[in-house]
């Protein structure tokens, strides 16, 4: 599962990050990635493209579309929860 994750979620992350792809194509990756982080097979997998995935939620952010700008704070939000989830089990805190 991890690798096929990755996979899928380096393709989401340069569609959400591409300003010229349609908006539902951008909506519907930058809502994959927000899925993705969240369970916790493939958010263990994921944990070092949450920078990418930032980036990517950060330029999604800057669309003129309300539902866009949602999606992408809720990736950051999932992004940093992960990474707090990682830190606190993994005792480096």
């Amino acid at each position: 599962m991890a690798p096929k994750a990755a996979v899928i979620a380096a393709q989401a992350v340069a569609r959400a990050a591409d300003t010229s792809v349609t908006f539902g194509t951008r909506a519907t990756s930058i809502g994959l990635l927000a899925n993705l982080l969240v369970k916790a097979p493939t958010r263990d997998a994921l944990l070092e493209m949450t920078g990418d995935m930032a980036e990517a939620a950060a330029t999604a952010a800057t669309d003129a579309k309300p539902m866009l700008r949602t999606r992408a704070a809720l990736v950051a939000h999932n992004a940093a929860a992960a990474l707090a989830n990682h830190v606190a089990s993994s005792g480096l805190a």
